[in-house]
Formats: structure tokens, C-alpha cells, sequence
């Protein structure tokens, strides 16, 4: 603290406050006297940091590398600061935000109405502070969309409409768990159902640090892990998949064994549109309901496109929201490209107790809606 007292001519009282405010965020992380450790960024802040370096045009921060190791360029100093002086606020009030929703009895829940149950849990106004994050993950989501659409060029675009549309979601959850809650790997339990939007899902695993991104050139190849639908072995992918259809039956089961272990383990299951026309799922559905399996949260990637057309035309899915309504189910509809209603919903979700949820998110697999 004395060294770098000097060197930025800062009280070191103002240091250890920043430092304390920067903890408190989950920016950074560091040791105590009793158990020393140096001071590091968390992958929350090597995620913000990683992003206000690429506005900048500065310095890339190597993922496992100490926050005290990383050597700031001096231009642009004045926007820099400012910039983070509106992450500190920003960061607050997210998670004050998240913290604030307001969690109801079970038997009060469900005899709510759906407009009552927003009411009730719904995440305050988007303020200045909350738009710079939702700022920030648009411009990530920009970024591994691009990266994506380049990485499947090589693979004669394989699966890119299906992988689109669903890369925003997968950025909400990876963001929620890993950056807001600081969730660890075994945590929750994600099954992507729709197993052939894989590409989108190794991107996803890649930015995060889960796999090296040199692996993604294995994408096909024999003897990779990465399969063109993601199988058991790699992080977070606890069942291969591919055959549509079988995601929520599985995750009934992952579920009902970890109540009778005791575990609170949520476990989220994406599901596309098109294998809603699978009776299995409707069968998973009846039998989640049936026993209250409350750490099931399904989503729906809503894009209106299965392998021979449009949706409407192959097997009309509509009314799809008094469908699972029907069978049982708390159901949220959003846009499914918007971080804030994706985020949001997901807490709604989560606090919900008694029922199962879904959550229909409206998206589009198309370069020219929806995706800069």
C-alpha cells in the first residue's frame, strides 16, 4: 500500500477504501494478514476489464493473471476513471437490485396471477447504472456472435441460425452464474436439449475459460470433444445430447435425485421449438408438475424454425404460453436477445417455490434481425 501510495500520490486510507469497495463487488479478491494471498481480479472483473480494454483500444487482460501485474496505459486516463468510477455504481446497484426482489410464501405464489407475480418479484427500473451493464453485455454478445458466425464459416455453417438464437441466453446464464452469483461449476446443472445449437455453447465455454478457445478448431473432428452435440465430459455437461425430445425428462430425474439428497441444485434445461413436437417432453412436463420439481427452469428458444420450416406450418405450437400453463407450469415470456428481461426472468424464476418454470424466449436465428 506504501509503494503504491507513492507512486499515485493516493492516501492510503482512499486505497484501501477502493480496495474494500472493489472486494465488496466481487471485482477483486484478496487475502487477509492471518491468510495472506495477492490481490487478483475475479473473473467478474476480468470481465469488465476485458471489455473497457477493448473500448479503449487498450492493454488485453490475460485471464489468470493478478489484477497487480496489469500495467494500464496512459491515455485515455480521464474516460478510463470515469468509466469505472460508473461500475462501481453500476455493480451496486445490480446487485442491490438482485438482492432487493422481494421472495413471497409458496401458497401467497401460486395463487397469485401472472401480473401480480411481476409485481412481486420484478427487478427495479433500468437506471443509468443498470443500462452500462446491460451495455456491456450487449457489446460481449456482439462480439461472440461475430466470433461464431466466423468460427462456423469454416464448418459450411453448420447449425448458425439454431446456434444464434440461442447464444444470448447462454450469455445470461453464463454471466448470472459465474459473474453475478459466483456460482462453481457444480452448482447448477445446465442440459442443453437442444443439443445441435453445441457451437453456440463451446463459444460460450471458451470466452468463459471453461476450454481453451485452440480447441475450437477440433470442432467435428474424430476423437474431439467437441462433438457437434455437446457430450458428457466437458464442463457443465453432466448427459450427452442430441436426440431431441429426451432434456426434460432427464433433468426430472437429475432433479427428484437431488431433493432426496437434500440438495438445492437448480437445473436449467433449453429446449428447443421444434422438439416441443415430441410427446416426451409433454410427459416430462405433466411428471414435473405432478411432483413439484421447483429447481427445474426450462427455457424455450422461441425462434419459430425447425429442421423442415417454420414452426406454425410443421405442427402449430400456439397458444404455446396456456400450454405449459395448462400442464402445471409458472410461465414468463421475453425477448430472448434482451440480457435485462433474460436476466430478470431467470430471478423471478428462481425464487419461485412450488412449481416448475418455463420461460418462452422469443428469438430469431437470422443475421439481419436482431443480431449487429
Amino acid at each position: 500500500m506504501n509503494f503504491l501510495s507513492k507512486k499515485f500520490n493516493k492516501p492510503i486510507s482512499t486505497l484501501k477504501l477502493n480496495a474494500k469497495i472493489l472486494k465488496e463487488l466481487k471485482l477483486i479478491d484478496y487475502g487477509s494478514l492471518k491468510c495472506p494471498k495477492k490481490v487478483e481480479l475475479t473473473n467478474l472483473g476480468k470481465f469488465v476489464l476485458e471489455i473497457l480494454n477493448c473500448n479503449n483500444k487498450g492493454q488485453q487482460v490475460p485471464r489468470n493473471e493478478p489484477y497487480s501485474e496489469v500495467q494500464p496505459k496512459t491515455s485515455n486516463n480521464t474516460r478510463s476513471s470515469t468509466r469505472n468510477i460508473e461500475l462501481r455504481i453500476l455493480f451496486s446497484d445490480l446487485c442491490q437490485c438482485l438482492e432487493e426482489i422481494n421472495v413471497s410464501e409458496t401458497n401467497e405464489i401460486l395463487e397469485k396471477t401472472e401480473q401480480q407475480i411481476s409485481a412481486s418479484f420484478g427487478v427495479s427500473d433500468k437506471g443509468k447504472s443498470t443500462r452500462i451493464i446491460l451495455q456491456l453485455l450487449e457489446e460481449k454478445s456482439r462480439k461472440l456472435k461475430r466470433k461464431l458466425v466466423e468460427f462456423l464459416k469454416k464448418f459450411d455453417n453448420f447449425h448458425l441460425s439454431s446456434s444464434l438464437s440461442t447464444i444470448d441466453i447462454l450469455l445470461a446464464i453464463f454471466a448470472k452464474w459465474f459473474l453475478i452469483d459466483m456460482s462453481q461449476l457444480d452448482d447448477n446443472v445446465l442440459i442443453l436439449s437442444k443439443g445441435h445449437s453445441a457451437p453456440a455453447f463451446y463459444i460460450m465455454l471458451a470466452e468463459f475459460g471453461l476450454i481453451e478457445k485452440d480447441e475450437l478448431e477440433n470442432f467435428g473432428k474424430l476423437g474431439s470433444r467437441l462433438a457437434t452435440h455437446a457430450q458428457k465430459g466437458l464442463p457443465l455437461v453432466k448427459v450427452s445430447m442430441g436426440s431431441l425430445g429426451k432434456g426434460l425428462s432427464i433433468a426430472n430425474g437429475i432433479t427428484l435425485a437431488a431433493k432426496m439428497d437434500g440438495e438445492e441444485r437448480k437445473i436449467f434445461v433449453i429446449l428447443g421449438d421444434g422438439e416441443l413436437d415430441e410427446g416426451q417432453t409433454w410427459e416430462a412436463a405433466m411428471t414435473a408438475s405432478h411432483y413439484q420439481l421447483d429447481n427445474i427452469i426450462a427455457i424455450v428458444d422461441r425462434n419459430k424454425n425447425q429442421l423442415n420450416g417454420h414452426t406454425e406450418k410443421i405442427k402449430s405450437k400456439e397458444p404455446l404460453k396456456e400450454k405449459w400453463k395448462s400442464f402445471g407450469w409458472i410461465v414468463f415470456e421475453i425477448d430472448g436477445h434482451d440480457h435485462y428481461q433474460i436476466l430478470d426472468a431467470l430471478t423471478k424464476a428462481e425464487r419461485i417455490k412450488g412449481k416448475p418454470k418455463v420461460i418462452i424466449a422469443n428469438t430469431s436465428g437470422d443475421l439481419k434481425n436482431g443480431h449487429s
